[in-house]
């Protein structure tokens, strides 16, 4: 049986069909994604879109419908109209799941050396554990960490694993704000060094933001955006809102810092003009490429109330 299609472009190509049943009722995901090498993607949208099964279906633990599912060198991963299906062991596929899939009977070392590259060795594999700070972990049986040390040890041996892929589904959820921020510059250091292809599921504006250069939008099964991050996330009905905890003032500048959802942003301001919001009000604001702006409240509508920010960071 032929293994390989034509497949010129150096992409990674899923087309297909899954009918699926939701809390909601019935629906069709559909998508004819193309993901170039090297890129990272991430996928939002609301619970019940089929961010997760888009995953499931990719990575090979679940079947479509129809359609395929292709690598950049050609190899078929799926073809559903011939009943051809790799499994994920043969794929060159990193997946972080929900639920972790670790071995609860295996210590954290051992499991994030599981399935591992043959060039990868031992202390190397301690060094990435160390770096998601859990080097005080490295003989404990899994069964005895807390769901954030589980979802660190998930993701390291995902990377381990050297993968042309990696799929992640919700990876930093469970993650305290400096955790997350440590994992996410973990895993920026791995693509930005190893090339591998990211594509990543979200709720956090964030994770998009700080990881991937395209963000999809799925919703009821159908792509309904896809673009640069800033686009889909901060175009006019997608606003943003938060919180303002705190306000420094240093020089020209003054910074906030901004809960929102689950994360918290500071805003740079620079200069001394323009809105400058109080502590414990409620901001409204969009990130731009380069800069951010808080915008007025719903009430004011005028153009210039709007204030320009030097910068903005996870926090």
């Amino acid at each position: 049986m032929n293994t390989r299609s034509r497949n010129p472009d150096g992409v990674f190509r899923f087309a297909f069909e899954k009918a699926l049943r939701s809390c909601s009722g019935e629906l069709l995901l559909r998508t004819d994604l193309t993901v170039p090498e090297g890129s990272a993607l991430s996928v939002i949208g609301s619970s019940g879109a089929g961010k997760s099964t888009l995953l499931r279906i990719i990575a090979g633990l679940v079947n479509a419908d129809r359609g395929v599912s292709l690598a950049p060198d050609g190899t078929i991963w799926d073809d559903w109209s011939i009943g051809r299906h790799m499994a994920l062991q043969r794929r060159s596929v990193g997946y972080v799941s929900q639920d972790y899939a670790l071995f609860p009977n295996l210590s954290l070392l051992d499991n994030v050396m599981y399935g591992m590259l043959r060039t990868v060795s031992r202390s190397k594999a301690i060094q990435w554990v160390e770096k998601a700070g859990l080097s005080g972990q490295l003989k404990t049986p899994i069964s005895r960490l807390s769901g954030g040390q589980m979802q660190r040890a998930a993701i390291v041996r995902a990377c381990l694993k050297g993968p042309g892929l990696l799929l992640m589904d919700e990876p930093f959820s469970a993650l305290d704000q400096a955790t997350a921020r440590n994992m996410r510059k973990l895993v920026k250091e791995f693509l930005d060094e190893s090339g591998c292809t990211m594509i990543l599921v979200t709720h956090n504006p964030v994770d998009c933001l700080v990881l991937t250069e395209r963000t999809l939008e799925l919703d009821a099964g159908s792509v309904v955006a896809d673009g640069p991050p800033v686009s889909i996330l901060c175009g006019d009905t997608n606003t943003l809102t938060g919180t303002v905890l705190e306000a420094v003032q240093s020089g020209f500048s003054t910074s906030f810092s901004v809960r929102s959802g689950n994360s918290t942003l500071r805003l740079v301001i620079a200069g001394s003009s323009g809105l400058i919001p109080e502590v414990g009000s409620e901001v409204r604001f969009r990130i731009g490429a380069f800069h951010a702006e808080i915008l007025p409240s719903r009430a004011d509508s005028t153009p210039d109330a709007s204030t320009k920010l030097r910068a903005f960071q996870d926090l």
